[in-house]
């Protein structure tokens, strides 16, 4: 343990008492203090202070004489890891400093929370009301900073912390702020490219304040859009200066959800920003845009999201579901969860079928592989006519081989030479048999790849009531009508057919008589069908569900040759 002296706002000095290191960092190390846990000091290295020391000493003091102004909140969260005292040893050097103690047990990181799966399993509450309430405490916060001349600069969600309960934030590292004193300005050097803006990229940060306006509005966005960042887009340019990282998306002012479509990128199929309100898409366009000046400032997000996040406002509603949401807007988590369902269907669905194009076993010479789909029978053909087919290719290939080295062997008198050349064009031929059955799948795989998204785990829904612990609250009533437009169902496994469509293509293939008024494939199932010779097993019913299965997976030849489905049978 070791004893030093704290100074406060007031000069003031009292002598404590540390105890060992909870955490070190690039600067220094925090300590709690023995008999006291309302705050801990932060230490720094010796080698911090012989560098930097008489830079931090003069801006801790001040920063300790004029701290910012928190709105007020009904729990006594800690929303600033702020200097309240200097840190001197008993000969008055400056050691650091001492700041309120955060209750991390409370929190979680505020990354975990942007992303709605990583929400899920932290069990925070993830909601639109929710998010919105952190959005504006954030934006209060920055507010009360740039209201006493700081600036954050490397504003990120890995500084900051989200109390599970109240909603409030925790900024941390404030001694790394940017402070703008009269001759003395004391900047911040330290920026995450992610969230740098473009006119900063690779550059020094020479507007504190644009930047934290920036930054303030990407972590807007992500809470606000299931973590999406603003720059997560998909290109459609490309060339060796086409970038693919974020960094050089936001360089380039590729911002893909403006209310104005960019012709080089388009946004992900999973974003919801097209059901924001009007002005809060107008201000994302301001803070995205080529002017800087024009971003909004703090004060003017927290007065927007103030807002949306008041219950008695009456902009947030539920749907029918249970989501909050935009009341004028159709529910964008019921959107997202109809995209991220199609995804998943269309994967399944896909890696189903690629697998009875191969087969499930290999049955006796000649005899089909007779598979069930969606109910009816897929006759595929055997491993057998697989590999004649993989053979054929080789074969080809190789006689071509053969056709272009015949001259050159010709001329060759050694029969060693020609024994070496055959073993060789042998040895081609058969490696080309066993690989191309493999290689047919990889392609094959590879066509079928559909990458799901991160965030597939649904947020929990909670109740939209008002709470009496969120210095903003993001509740609303319970009794609220649901949305008037909802998203399309997604289309089933089992589809019924309707009997007007099947007969309608039955007539135009040469079919006759009356199919059941309406025909579920997954009753009964189909017997093999082998063509014209056995009329007797032509049901009108069964190839139309058959054909169906055909149009299905489209016009692959391959996938079309290997589902062995028959032709039609000839009308009567």
């Amino acid at each position: 343990m070791k004893s030093i002296w704290l100074v406060n706002n007031s000069g003031l000095r009292q002598r404590i008492t540390l105890d060992p290191a909870i955490n070190s960092g690039g600067a220094g190390c925090i300590h709690p203090v023995s008999g006291n846990s309302s705050y801990v000091v932060k230490l720094y290295h010796p080698q911090t202070l012989a560098k930097e020391g008489n830079v931090y000493a003069k801006k801790i003091k001040h920063m300790v004489l004029k701290p910012p102004t928190i709105a007020s909140s009904s729990v006594d969260d800690v929303q600033l890891a702020w200097p309240v005292g200097v840190i001197e040893d008993p000969r008055g050097g400056f050691l650091g400093f001492a700041m309120p103690a955060l209750n991390v047990k409370q929190t979680e990181n505020l990354q975990w929370f942007i992303q709605p799966k990583q929400a899920t399993q932290k069990k925070l509450r993830s909601d639109l009301g929710a998010r919105i309430t952190v959005a504006a405490n954030l934006a209060g916060i920055v507010k009360a900073l740039h209201d006493k001349g700081y600036q954050v600069v490397d504003l990120k969600p890995p500084n900051l912390q989200l109390y599970r309960k109240s909603l409030n934030l925790a900024v941390l590292d404030c001694d790394g702020f940017n402070v703008q004193l009269p001759g003395a300005p004391f900047p911040a050097p330290q920026v995450t490219p992610d969230y740098l803006a473009p006119e900063f990229q690779g550059q020094v940060v020479t507007s504190p304040l644009n930047q934290d306006r920036f930054a303030l509005s990407i972590i807007i966005f992500q809470l606000l859009n299931f973590g999406i960042h603003p720059y997560q887009s998909k290109s459609i340019i490309t060339g060796p200066k086409a970038p693919t990282d974020l960094e050089g998306k936001i360089a380039q002012g590729l911002y893909a959800y403006s209310k104005t479509s960019n012709p080089l990128i388009h946004p992900l199929t999973a974003s919801a920003h097209e059901l924001f309100p009007d002005d809060l898409r107008n201000y994302f366009d301001r803070a995205f845009g080529f002017l800087p000046e024009r971003r909004p400032t703090a004060s003017d997000w927290f007065s927007l999201l103030e807002k949306f996040a008041k219950p008695s406002s009456g902009f947030i509603k539920k749907c029918s579901q249970g989501h909050l949401w935009f009341n004028d807007q159709a529910c964008g988590e019921c959107q997202r969860n109809g995209v991220i369902g199609k995804r998943l269907f269309k994967k399944k669905t896909k890696v189903k079928t690629l697998k009875q194009s191969f087969g499930h076993g290999i049955k006796p010479r000649g005899q089909l592989h007779t598979q069930h789909h969606k109910g009816h029978s897929v006759s595929t053909p055997p491993k057998v006519a697989l590999l004649i087919q993989s053979l054929v290719p080789a074969l080809i290939f190789g006689v071509d081989i053969i056709k272009k080295l015949l001259p050159l062997i010709l001329k060759i008198r050694s029969p060693y030479a020609i024994i070496i050349i055959t073993i060789l064009i042998v040895s081609f031929m058969h490696s080309s048999e066993s690989n191309l059955p493999l290689i047919s799948q990889e392609v094959g795989a590879g066509r079928e790849k559909i990458s799901a998204p991160d965030d597939i785990t649904n947020s929990p829904t909670f109740n939209y009531e008002e709470s009496a612990t969120a210095p903003v609250a993001a509740q609303g009533q319970n009794d609220i009508s649901s949305l008037v437009t909802q998203p399309k169902e997604l289309p089933s496994q089992d589809p019924v057919i309707d009997a007007a469509t099947q007969n309608a293509w039955l007539s135009q293939s040469g079919w006759f008589g009356s199919p059941n008024e309406k025909l579920n494939p997954k009753v009964g199932s189909a017997a093999p069908l082998s063509g014209a010779d056995k009329k007797s097993s032509c049901d009108p019913s069964q190839v139309y569900a058959l054909e169906k299965e055909r149009q299905y997976h489209g016009d692959d030849p391959i996938v079309r040759e290997r589902l062995g489905l028959p032709p039609v049978c000839p009308s009567k």
